[in-house]
């Protein structure tokens, strides 16, 4: 691989990791010092997730998304391999195995039927159903007391 090639790549790097900066995480290029032995992503931060990062014109997407794979179980965790990959002056593209995204949305699932679980009972003490709204209590201080 030739210098402008490791050079764009190292780009697309950068840009991917401020990609994820922009929305909130803590995205960064790892060291490139461990070779061929796959412990590591192009990128780390996300966690639970292995981040392969191509910046190329024509991208073999299954030979990515394996390598990326492969690097995940070398590294001895069980992370989601991802390809974030992107062309020239195009958008940032994200692919994974289909079983992985099925365990994403249904994480995602779970999580918003426990969040809606929590403020269901929350809106029923602001709103009740058939009453008319009532302000809430006004609490005093006196003597370390509330009156």
């Amino acid at each position: 691989m030739g210098k402008f090639s490791r050079d764009k790549g190292k780009r697309g790097e950068r840009m991917w990791a401020a990609l994820c900066q922009e929305h909130g995480y803590d995205v960064h290029r790892t060291a490139q010092c461990r070779g061929n032995t796959g412990q590591a992503g192009d990128c780390e931060g996300l966690p639970g997730i292995h981040q392969e990062v191509k910046f190329v014109e024509r991208l073999n997407v299954r030979e990515a998304l394996e390598q990326s794979r492969r690097d995940a179980v070398a590294g001895g965790c069980q992370d989601l391999p991802i390809v974030a990959h992107k062309v020239s002056r195009g958008p940032w593209t994200v692919t994974m195995y289909a079983e992985d995204f099925s365990s994403c949305t249904t994480h995602g699932r779970e999580v918003r039927e426990k969040i809606r679980s929590l403020s269901r009972p929350l809106e029923a003490v602001l709103k009740p159903e058939g009453r008319k709204r009532r302000a809430l209590p006004h609490f005093s201080l006196r003597n370390g007391f509330p009156g």
